[in-house]
């Protein structure tokens, strides 16, 4: 396994440099590489309208123009008056905006004179990314070299594998198994294309069942991930919208955004962005996409439950936001302020139950454990939920060939 351990080293060297050249996150320098005639010429349009900014690049605007209510039980009864089974919602004390500047060598090869490109965007960026979108523009370039997948999800791991909960430990197994084949779809991709098959992911997007419950349930208990957290509850997204996170109090003051996805749109958008034109191979392994319903994952678990959640794949990349501007998938909804008439919203504390078996093994003290999780630790963990030591071999042999 040495050697194919060495070409995914370098194949994760090399998508490593892209970042760092082009200044967009990973899936964006793939997908912009070729993303058809369509959405590429409609691309060259939008940044011809432009023009050329002060800083030297052209701007695409792929914010959604708000839709503006005077109070809160406004804003409640249009979203419910318009809700259908295909909307996902997501509250907001504030909308936050990101700015993605860096370059498109495909552009640049066209010679059309777009030699730095920016994209300002809401930003709804997952967790696990913020740091990178705190500066204006972000600092993609910044990002740490690619390494084995399991080290993204440290944290959240290692207080599965401590807590010894047997059902959660196998949901772990089987991710371990599913990471493993993205990586040799990684592997393999300038070869052969893998696909994932529709029975193995996740309903609403490209994500295995496995992989998505493990995301989702460290999202949802605070940890950092890969997803955004939606509900198709306009009152759980309007108790959000209106409530002070930590302390859980409503706000009162000052009014708050409540975002709406059309799962139907975005679909079409994940169609897109992984079958349309002539797609990379990389795209498979590399780019999580779509929304799917988390709220029965099982395990005994509140939160998901109470926030009827919903998980929410791709928001980091401007090619999402891109596709879902062409497809109508996003649209934002501000009010003005928190009325007395919107007290019938469920607490924040009935929604972030302080009872919730999940809180004793999504400890809050282990947020913060980011280092990767050790041989001994995958160990311990394994041999706790009664693995075998087949099991428990084999896991740790995919950890030190790289794999997962």
């Amino acid at each position: 396994m040495n050697e194919n351990r060495e070409r995914l080293t370098a194949v994760r060297a090399s998508l490593g440099r892209q970042v760092q050249d082009q200044g967009l996150p990973l899936v964006d320098t793939v997908f912009w590489h070729n993303p058809g005639p369509k959405i590429g010429g409609y691309l060259a349009f939008q940044l011809q309208m432009a023009g050329c900014g002060e800083t030297g690049a052209h701007r695409v605007d792929l914010q959604p123009r708000p839709q503006r209510f005077k109070s809160l039980s406004e804003l409640r009864q249009h979203l419910e008056r318009e809700h259908t089974n295909k909307h996902w919602y997501r509250g907001q004390r504030r909308r936050y905006q990101a700015l993605y500047r860096g370059v498109i060598p495909s552009l640049i090869e066209a010679g059309l004179g777009f030699d730095a490109v920016e994209f300002q965007m809401e930003s709804l960026v997952p967790s696990v990314y913020r740091s990178f979108v705190r500066s204006s523009p972000a600092t993609w370039h910044e990002s740490p070299p690619l390494g084995p997948p399991l080290d993204a999800f440290a944290a959240p791991l290692r207080a599965i594998l401590r807590s010894g909960n047997e059902k959660l430990i196998e949901v772990f197994v089987q991710a371990t198994e599913m990471i493993g084949l993205d990586t040799i779809r990684l592997l393999v991709s300038d070869r052969v294309n893998i696909g994932l098959g529709e029975k193995m992911a996740a309903p609403g997007t490209n994500v295995s069942k496995e992989i998505a419950k493990l995301i989702s349930l460290a999202q949802h208990y605070e940890f950092n991930s890969v997803m955004v957290d939606v509900t198709r509850n306009v009152d759980i997204a309007a108790t959000f919208a209106s409530s002070d996170w930590e302390s859980g109090k409503r706000a009162r003051e000052g009014g708050g955004v409540i975002y709406r996805f059309d799962a139907s749109m975005i679909e079409k958008a994940s169609v897109d962005m992984l079958k349309g034109g002539v797609r990379s191979p990389l795209l498979g392994p590399l780019a999580l996409l779509g929304v799917t319903d988390v709220h029965e994952i099982g395990f005994d678990l509140q939160r998901p439950v109470r926030q009827q959640g919903g998980s929410l794949f791709g928001l980091e990349t401007a090619a999402a936001h891109f596709l879902f501007q062409m497809h109508g998938a996003l649209e934002a909804f501000v009010f003005e302020e928190d009325d007395v008439g919107a007290d019938d919203i469920p607490e924040m504390n009935y929604l972030r139950p302080t009872d919730d078996p999940g809180l004793a093994v999504f400890d809050m003290s282990a947020r913060d454990q980011v280092e990767p999780l050790t041989d001994d630790e995958i160990a311990d963990g394994l041999r706790r939920a009664g693995k075998s030591d087949k099991e428990v071999a084999r896991t740790l042999s995919w950890r030190r060939d790289g794999i997962i």
